[in-house]
This record gives structure tokens, sequence and C-alpha cells, in this order.
């Protein structure tokens, strides 16, 4: 986050426009990392390391079925940004219950969020279709219509 904001001008970006969109392992290190204090050394920044939105697809484990609650490390006290979050209901490896309990937490904090749990379609979806299953031909469209409420993409 830091580096683009840094090199925004280069990049042709708005610096405060600056998102992620994580899927599986990818959704649980982001979603940990945006509720984090900075873990990497370095010199210090202006920029935050904190994204301005959040796209998480499937976040991996981020549900903890002993404490039927969120990973102990996902520190939703430290602020989180708008989040769009789209789930397939059947994923074993990233449990539905998991993505619905962020969605209510960000809601009860007054936080911008929207989730699409999606019935069949299993782990993995994001980028190609599978049979029977809605969600990984309809997710980016929703992913975009969110994107657009929101003002981050450029109408032009």
């Amino acid at each position: 986050m830091i580096e683009v904001r840094r090199r925004a001008a280069e990049f042709k970006v708005d610096p405060k426009k600056v998102g992620v969109l994580g899927f599986s392992a990818g959704g649980q290190v982001t979603l940990v990392a945006a509720t984090n204090d900075r873990k990497f050394s370095g010199e210090a920044s202006a920029e935050s390391h904190k994204p301005d939105f959040l796209l998480l697809l499937y976040a991996y484990q981020i549900y903890d079925p002993k404490t039927k609650g969120l990973r102990a490390d996902i520190r939703l006290d430290a602020g989180l940004p708008p989040t769009f979050i789209a789930q397939m209901g059947d994923d074993r490896g990233s449990l539905p219950q998991g993505s619905t309990l962020l969605y209510l937490d960000l809601i009860n904090r007054g936080i911008p969020a929207e989730i699409h749990i999606y019935e069949k379609g299993g782990h993995g979806f994001g980028m190609r279709s599978r049979p029977g299953a809605t969600g990984p031909t309809d997710w980016q469209q929703r992913a975009i219509d969110w994107l657009r409420l929101r003002g981050y993409v450029n109408e032009s």
C-alpha cells in the first residue's frame, strides 16, 4: 500500500483509492494485515499501510470453529475500510460462517459492506465457471457495481 501511494502519480492512480483484492489465503492475509499494525521494518511513512477498500473472496479460515468467532489475529477494533465479500455456501476450506461473521461485525460498526453468499461452487471459484454455480460468473459484476457505488471506478 505504501509503495503504491508513494508512486501514485507514476501509476496514474488516486492515492486515496488504493484497495486490495484477496482470494483464499490472500484474503486471509489481506484481512489480518488490514486489521493490525504494520509488522515490517522500514522507514517511517506518512502513507498508510491500510487499504482504502477490500474485496475478499472466500478468505481462507478466518472462522475459528473452536471459538465460533473470527480468528484472534483479526482485530476489527483497529478499523476496516469498506469491504466487499463473496463466498460459496458449500465451501469447506473457507467456511461461510467466517465471511458472515465478518460482514455482521462490519455492519454493526457502521462500516460499509456488501456480502454475496452463493449456494454452490466450493472453494476457489473466483476465476472459472462451475456447472450449477452462479457465483463464478456473477461476483465480478457485483464487485464492479459495488466499486462504482463507492466511487472507486473511473467512469471515463
